[in-house]
């Protein structure tokens, strides 16, 4: 006779891979959407209802093998953390948070060196050009990108390519989505914000 399955430790484990799929998922502020996506990128098709019921149903609905493990591997854990319930400790959650807006702050900060190193090699380029090739590269650049910039912005690329100016035509671009991101950050402090 062969041992009986133990329904009670399989449902908590069930229970305890939902509450870490959960806050794994929404730490990172992902859609069922992006994780079904990271979970293609691992090698582990899943339909967005199934992330969903395994989060929501209660019970859960059971996990695989192949999920669990695929789940590791999308989250950086190790497949017993992976079916090990998270810590209701807040510091952790806040230091994932800070790693999170640190990354995403060096990207910015490594993409931004990227555009000034480009911009001054365009600007050795561009020097002692005709004003004629300048308006005419300006021109055949928009006509390829003209849907994602604004007029403005080839206007200012005109400005800088003829030496006019010294900024760049996408710092008000950048300093707009600075803007924005900076405006979103403030919303979730005053909705984390307990008073």
């Amino acid at each position: 006779m062969s041992p009986r399955a133990n329904k009670n430790k399989s449902r908590t484990t069930s229970r305890n891979v939902a509450a870490r799929l959960r806050h794994e998922r929404t730490s990172r502020e992902w859609t069922y959407a992006a994780l079904k996506s990271q979970m293609a990128a691992a090698g582990c098709d899943i339909a967005v209802s199934s992330l969903n019921k395994i989060e929501r149903d209660d019970p859960p609905r059971n996990v695989t093998v192949d999920e669990l493990f695929a789940f590791a591997r999308v989250f950086d854990l190790g497949v017993e953390e992976m079916a090990t319930a998270p810590s209701d400790d807040e510091s952790l959650v806040i230091a994932k948070k800070i790693s999170t807006y640190v990354q995403a702050v060096d990207e910015v900060v490594a993409g931004r060196r990227r555009a000034l190193e480009v911009q001054a090699s365009l600007a050795a380029h561009a020097e002692g050009a005709t004003r004629a090739t300048i308006d005419e590269s300006v021109e055949c650049w928009h006509r390829d990108q003209w849907e994602e910039y604004p007029e403005r912005t080839r206007t200012g690329l005109k400005a800088f390519l003829s030496g006019i100016t010294t900024s760049s035509p996408f710092d008000e671009e950048i300093s707009g989505q600075a803007k924005r991101i900076r405006g979103r950050e403030n919303l979730l402090e005053r909705e984390d914000d307990p008073a």
